[in-house]
């Protein structure tokens, strides 16, 4: 597996991936022939990345807003977490990396990227692994709809949840808490027919 570095604005960001590129051209400028501009994606990551990835998709509801227990929410904000959204009708995308804050300075890591002979859903299943803690995919449904699917396995409360939410509402399920991640990503993109961005959690 190729590591691919990406250039930032704090520090470098490395994404191991076989089949992605690294335009450093074009570093923070995100002008991708039919992409939107850069004003249309989020600057810095946020508790709703999600909503945020789907919100070009103006024909179809937004997801429910996405509401964590508190117990995961804790647990998520001492993880590194890597959102990484696509610019619409393409394999461009952004990727921001936020680590724990520690003290008053946020590390932040910004880079972009394009899938080459990889398509986003599997780009989405490489991302997730034995070391992710949680994982996060906004997408479109085989019915047309908008999802946000969130999973944390948090380790302090030994309960992994997954969150599906729509455009009517966002229901919490708790599952195995054994569950193999690889696998749940899997059987979760075989639903999906496109992804606007997935995010991981990682120590």
């Amino acid at each position: 597996m190729t590591a691919i570095s990406f250039g930032s604005m704090f520090n470098p960001e490395r994404v191991n991936s076989k089949k992605a590129f690294n335009p450093e051209h074009n570093l923070e400028g995100f002008a991708y022939g039919d992409s939107e501009s850069p004003k249309d994606f989020p600057v810095f990551p946020n508790e709703q990345i999600g909503r945020t990835q789907v919100k070009t998709c103006a024909k179809r509801p937004m997801p429910h807003k996405l509401e964590l227990t508190n117990e995961d929410k804790e647990f998520l904000s001492k993880l590194t977490s890597s959102m990484y959204g696509f610019h619409d009708n393409s394999n461009n995308f952004w990727v921001h990396t936020k680590k724990p804050t520690q003290g008053q300075i946020p590390n932040l890591i910004m880079g972009d990227g394009k899938l080459i002979d990889e398509s986003r859903l599997e780009f989405a299943n490489s991302l997730v692994d034995n070391k992710t803690q949680a994982f996060q995919i906004a997408g479109n449904d085989k019915l047309g709809g908008n999802k946000l699917i969130t999973v944390v396995k948090n380790n302090e409360t030994n309960i992994t949840t997954m969150y599906t939410c729509d455009s009517k509402q966002c229901v919490p399920m708790t599952i195995d808490s054994d569950v193999n991640m690889e696998k749940l990503v899997s059987a979760i993109t075989d639903n999906l027919v496109e992804i606007q961005g997935i995010t991981v959690w990682k120590e």
